[in-house]
């Protein structure tokens, strides 16, 4: 009887341990619409930057659901990338990969029904797809200053599928690989003279802008 009784506590501790948190934070549309958690999005409308470079934001926020201030990082898996780099500013710091993984955020605080934008976007160099999905995790402030923080349990996840898809319908030459490069920028807009680590802003010949990744 001891042995039963041992047996399912450790099965109901377990079952406690994972399940995922869905009463702190949630997923949201800019429009604050919720998420469903397991959903699956497509997103295919582009943008174009002030350089003229196209890219594919999310459209993805985080709304806190509870009653009082919580603390959040995100996790996020790019599964499939055919090409470009993706970038996420959450919560304060950008990050930017050019690599399919498993990654994270930092962790920050957010209040009581507060919203935040994930500004994560794909920045693609010719057509093709990427595809995320993001994890939250539920955090617990241990340290006030500096700020740290623990993990306390995993909540929803929602996955979003980048389409960068020719509107011709038909699959052509990137010729911007054959076109010479006549300027080059950092992200912040300044003219490089010299060769640059990191991400490059290129001004081509056609007067096209590319965004290249110098190691």
């Amino acid at each position: 009887m001891k042995k039963l009784f041992t047996l399912c506590l450790f099965m109901l501790t377990a079952t406690s341990i994972m399940a995922q948190d869905s009463n702190t934070f949630q997923f949201t549309d800019k429009n604050g619409n919720v998420m469903e958690n397991g959903a699956t999005v497509t997103v295919s409308s582009p943008s174009t930057d002030d350089f003229g470079q196209t890219f594919l934001p999310s459209g993805i926020y985080v709304k806190n659901v509870s009653a009082g201030d919580a603390g959040i990082r995100i996790h996020y898996t790019i599964e499939k990338m055919d090409n470009g780099i993706f970038q996420i500013c959450f919560p304060s710091s950008c990050i930017t990969k050019n690599t399919t993984g498993n990654f994270m955020t930092d962790s920050d605080l957010m209040s009581s029904d507060q919203t935040r934008d994930l500004q994560s976007e794909w920045v693609p160099t010719v057509f093709g797809q990427c595809k995320v999905t993001y994890q939250i995790e539920v955090m617990t402030q241990t340290q006030f200053f500096p700020a740290k923080f623990e993990p306390k349990e995993m909540g929803n996840h929602i996955t979003v599928i980048f389409n960068y898809a020719d509107p011709s319908g038909i699959e052509t030459i990137n010729s911007n690989r054959q076109q010479p490069v006549v300027a080059r920028y950092s992200l912040d807009g300044r003219p490089l003279t010299m060769p640059h680590h990191g991400i490059v802003i290129e001004r081509l010949a056609n007067g096209k802008t590319i965004k290249t990744i110098n190691k």
